[in-house]
C-alpha cells in the first residue's frame, strides 16, 4: 500500500475522474486517468466493486496484489499531477503476478 498523500482520499477525487477522466481499457483492467491541474503528487486508488468479485476475500486479494504493482511500478508513472483509478476485472485473479506487473508497467508508459 503507497503512503496517504499518494492515494486518493474521498468522494471528489473520484467525482471528477468519472466526470472528466480518460480512460485505457485492457483485458484484465481499466484505468482512469485524469491530469490534475494542482501540484501535487501522482495519487491512485484501487476499485473493485461487488459486481466483478462477489466474495470479499476475493476482491480484497485482487486489491492487494494490485497495490503491491503499483507499488513496485512506482517509478515509471508521472511523478507530479496525475489522479489514477484502476478497476481490475476478474480476470485479473487466474493472472501471473510477473504479468500483471508487466501490465501496470504498460500503463504507465501510455501517460
Amino acid at each position: 500500500m503507497l503512503p496517504t498523500a499518494r492515494r486518493i482520499r474521498g468522494n471528489k477525487g473520484f467525482l471528477v475522474l468519472n466526470r472528466y477522466g480518460k480512460k485505457i481499457k485492457s483485458e484484465f483492467f481499466n484505468v482512469l486517468y485524469l491530469l490534475n491541474r494542482t501540484n501535487e503528487n501522482t495519487k491512485f486508488a484501487v476499485v473493485v466493486t461487488k459486481q466483478t468479485l462477489k466474495q470479499a476475500n476475493k476482491r480484497n486479494r485482487v486489491r492487494r496484489r494490485v497495490w503491491a504493482a503499483i507499488a513496485k511500478n512506482q517509478d515509471h508513472f508521472p511523478t507530479k499531477n496525475y489522479l489514477l483509478v484502476f478497476k481490475p476485472k476478474a480476470s485479473i485473479l487466474n493472472l501471473s503476478w510477473f504479468k500483471l506487473v508487466g501490465l501496470i508497467k504498460e500503463v504507465a508508459d501510455k501517460l
